[in-house]
């Protein structure tokens, strides 16, 4: 029988919760956003959001998109491992386009990540004869 290898998956962002599909599974982690009235706002793994982002009050500095700066720190699930896309998608597009990423999120959700399979590791396997009792590692 062929093992199967589990399947990569990817970690999305969407401002609108319509595009979020029935079967994506919500992320472990932390979600930062420098600016932001929360330092670190944990992901708990049990929703998907809507999670709300407001720039601190008082802040001087609104001529920079606050989710240019958001950055996902996911706890991968056994057997993953998370990798963030480099450079993040959501500040290389204000980099190259300028604007608010807000406008852009409503229209479609992008890819911050992925979850890659981690490698099985090697299964250890002794064989003992019958005739001496010895044994064999492979």
């Amino acid at each position: 029988e062929e093992e199967r290898t589990p399947a990569a998956g990817m970690v999305f962002v969407a401002a609108d919760p319509s595009q979020v599909p029935e079967e994506a599974k919500p992320a472990r982690g932390i979600l930062r956003c420098p600016g932001s009235d929360f330092e670190a706002l944990p992901l708990d793994g049990t929703s998907v959001g809507p999670f709300r982002i407001a720039r601190t009050a008082g802040a001087d500095d609104t001529e920079h998109c606050l989710l240019s700066a958001v950055v996902f720190e996911v706890d991968a699930p056994d057997g993953y491992a998370y990798q963030a896309r480099s450079p993040s998608p959501l500040a290389e597009r204000i980099g190259e386009l300028g604007g608010c990423e807000m406008e852009r999120l409503v229209q479609c959700p992008t890819v911050v990540g992925y979850l890659r399979p981690l490698p099985r590791p090697p299964l250890a396997v002794v064989v003992r004869t019958s005739c001496c009792g010895r044994s064999f590692c492979g």
